[in-house]
């Protein structure tokens, strides 16, 4: 899992394009065919709009045209479950998604890329559980997440707002 997050590649990806190699375990002499990072821009590029994600400051940038449009503090995965680095695009829009493994409601969720297969990362408000709980309000501004980068729910509302397909996202460490 090192060199995907040294590429900025999820894991999974690096294994479906080394089919009959342990990835898990490489050894000496191994040639890993490193998918290409267009794979992970999938849509038209939006020209004008751009997001920066840095997960060590756990804040989110996004410009227009140029500038910048708004500053976000953020949540970004915990250590078990990290953000992956990489550069990703705007590709799923579901205004209040349900991660049934967990019990969370996301609104405003944006997903960005996939950790896994069928299973999108991205940003979303702050979630709730189906008891109605929110989480996480009072750690914004550190990792908090299962992967997903979390802000509060006027930020997550605004950023809705703007969004749209194609939109390139860079997360930098």
């Amino acid at each position: 899992t090192s060199i995907a997050w040294d590429v900025g590649v999820p894991y999974w990806r690096i294994a479906e394009a080394n089919p009959g190699i342990n990835t898990d375990g490489l050894d000496v002499g191994n040639t890993l065919t490193i998918p290409a990072k267009t794979d992970l821009l999938p849509l038209p590029v939006v020209e004008g709009k751009r997001m920066l994600v840095d997960i060590s400051d756990q804040r989110a940038w996004a410009y227009q045209d140029g500038d910048l449009w708004r500053e976000f503090i953020i949540s970004t995965g915990i250590d078990r479950s990290p953000t992956q680095p990489g550069v990703f695009q705007m590709q799923l829009f579901d205004e209040y998604a349900y991660a049934g493994n967990w019990d969370l409601y996301m609104p405003d969720f944006i997903g960005i890329y996939e950790a896994w297969p069928g299973f999108m990362n991205g940003f979303h408000g702050l979630p709730t559980l189906s008891s109605g709980v929110t989480l996480w309000a009072d750690v914004l501004g550190q990792p908090a997440s299962y992967g997903c980068i979390i802000l509060d729910l006027d930020d997550s509302t605004a950023l809705w707002q703007w969004a749209e397909p194609g939109i390139v996202v860079e997360i930098r460490e």
